[in-house]
């Protein structure tokens, strides 16, 4: 069971949480948790200045080799890596950015570290980074950080052509089973894994599309490497990869891959319909303490379990929705599943499950699975108020792009308007996230007492068609402080009209060239502002009839069925081909 997450090296680890009030790190103790860390925002750890509204945490790891994970946190400042020390954190290195680790220069605006492992086999765990540079692997020395490696763009790892702008890293795992971890990367051209060798990374594995894995046809158009585990125990990391067509479990076999199992859309793996335009994957986890992970599925009609039997896939475990899991209603509708880790020390994995209610640890058990913790909002962990419509539990998930919203407000920031930016964001940032699409929030300003912009407040937007901005988008949209040139900035409006009179549209993704955002009014509609950034990426509607379209997020109106609604894996891909979305 990995230590991963184990922040006082008790054998068991802890869930961290973060909200607008500041952090928390919470430990299971029976049928509640306690908080041994609590820190509100302005809390200086050493020299940290913690501030959630900017500040990044993951990913962790154990990057001194003290049996203990640790944390990477990043803020515009720069970068720290602090660990647990009785009722607080404190760093083990701090540095701002423009300092050089070695020869790399760092910069936490255009650095990104979302994959962290042991890649030499020293027992501890190193950073994989990359920048519009190149890519390096970062370690722990002493207060600092040194680079063992480092490549430039335009690099041959063997016959890998390094590119950080459409190379996309991880997932990570020990493919080859020589206890060092190993790096998964696609490109436009194929897939590889990348094994660290002394100062440069060499391929164990290079395919381009068109190859067949057995009996998976390799497109990294529209094939998705989400997890990487032990699904078979045999010590060795394998690949969950998902297309249009189905999933397969792909194994590092020589110097190729091979399709360990392989199911197609519509097929049954026990009770359980694949179906990829609706399932969601993930976390897995040794569930059952058998030394093999276990996928846990959830989909409109509830979640399960999925474990690798053989050379199939079989789901012990089933829950439809409306099911009691222990005490716990399974809703996937509104239910949050992850992170997974052993929170109680038994050796198998729990899982954290959140919803507007509150949160549950539930323990699948076999065919079952109890819930020996459930809390409802406005439980107190020890000091921390549990508040799941900000709360956020662990790091952020793995994810191959990353995409930046800032906020921008022409009716006054009051708590209602507030609440409503949070709870829009939140959905967009936990439906895009199941499809590999990290977002990032940026800045929130109040123009409501701009009187240069009292006459976009109930804003023209003459027809809504992309592409056609009115002059009030050309007013609006320019006021972008604070965005980068690729980051989307969503404007808050009272109305949306077109010029002679009042409309029914809820948003409005036209914008000027070069000005990406949208307009939204305040709505009960939990994916509006996903679906309008789905614009801005270059999504279109689907058509409307069907009815049966409703399950879709592109759906043309909010009326949706099957929620959280859908994106089918093209419409993943178009996204992630929008110059707005980033490889990290």
């Amino acid at each position: 069971m990995s230590r991963n997450d184990d922040f006082d090296g008790d054998g068991r680890a802890e869930l961290l949480v973060s909200s607008p009030w500041g952090i928390g790190i919470l430990e299971m103790s029976g049928s509640t948790f306690t908080a041994p860390v609590m820190a509100p925002n302005g809390t200086r750890f050493g020299g940290w200045l913690l501030n959630t509204g900017d500040n990044r945490f993951g990913p962790v790891g154990d990057f001194d080799g003290d049996g203990r994970a640790e944390i990477v946190f990043s803020s515009p400042w720069g970068i720290g890596v602090l660990e647990q020390r009785g009722s607080t954190l404190a760093p083990l290195m701090m540095a701002p950015n423009g300092t050089r680790f070695g020869g790399w220069n760092f910069q936490s605006g255009d650095n990104r570290f979302e994959k962290a492992g042991d890649f030499d086999g020293d027992g501890r765990t190193e950073l994989l980074i990359s920048s519009p540079w190149g890519l390096g692997v970062l370690e722990l020395a002493g207060s600092s950080l040194a680079a063992p490696m480092m490549a430039p763009n335009g690099t041959r790892f063997g016959g890998w052509n390094l590119q950080t702008g459409d190379n996309r890293f991880g997932p990570v795992g020990d493919f080859d089973g020589d206890g060092r971890v190993e790096v998964f990367v696609s490109s436009p051209w194929g897939v590889g894994i990348l094994q660290l060798q002394g100062n440069t990374m060499r391929p164990l594995m290079m395919a381009p599309n068109g190859t067949r894995f057995g009996g998976w046809l390799l497109n990294t158009r529209d094939n998705f490497f989400r997890i990487a585990a032990d699904f078979d125990g045999d010590g060795r990391a394998e690949l969950l990869v998902t297309s249009p067509w189905g999933i397969g479990i792909l194994e590092l076999s020589g110097g190729t891959l091979s399709a360990v199992t392989m199911a197609a859309n519509g097929t049954r793996l026990g009770g359980w319909v694949v179906d990829t335009t609706n399932n969601r994957f993930g976390p897995a986890a040794d569930y059952d303490g058998d030394g093999r992970a276990e996928l846990l599925m959830s989909s409109p009609w509830g979640i399960g379990t999925l474990e690798l039997n053989g050379g199939a896939l079989t789901s012990p475990l089933m829950a439809a929705n409306g099911t009691r899991v222990g005490g716990w209603v399974v809703d996937t509708t509104n239910n949050r599943y992850g992170p997974a880790a052993d929170y109680d020390g038994d050796g198998r994995a729990e899982l954290i499950a959140t919803s507007p209610w509150g949160l549950g640890v539930l323990k699948p058990t076999g065919t079952s699975a109890g819930s020996p913790v459930m809390a409802p909002n406005g439980t107190r962990f020890g000091g921390w108020n549990l508040q799941t419509v900000d709360n956020r539990f662990g790091v952020r998930r793995s994810c191959f792009e990353h995409v930046v919203i800032h906020f921008k407000t022409l009716v006054a920031q009051t708590a209602a308007i507030t609440t409503f930016m949070d709870t829009q964001y939140k959905a967009m940032e936990d439906l895009f996230a199941d499809y590999g699409i990290a977002t990032y929030r940026g800045t929130t300003e109040d123009l409501s007492a701009d009187t240069t912009l009292a006459g976009v407040v109930d804003l023209d937007v003459g027809s809504c068609l992309l592409g056609v901005p009115t002059a009030e988008h050309n007013t609006l949209f320019a006021r972008r402080n604070g965005a980068g040139v690729n980051d989307i900035v969503v404007y808050v409006v009272r109305t949306l009209t077109n010029g002679a009179g009042s409309t029914n549209l809820l948003g409005c993704a036209t914008h000027p060239a070069n000005q990406p955002g949208c307009a939204v009014v305040q709505a009960n509609a939990r994916w509006l502002l996903a679906h309008e950034v789905g614009h801005v990426l270059g999504l279109r509607h689907w058509a409307n009839p069907p009815a049966t379209n409703s399950q879709y997020l592109m759906f043309p109106n909010v009326g949706w069925t099957g929620t959280p609604p859908d994106i089918v894996q093209t419409e993943v891909a178009t996204m992630v081909d929008s110059a707005l979305t980033r490889a990290f």
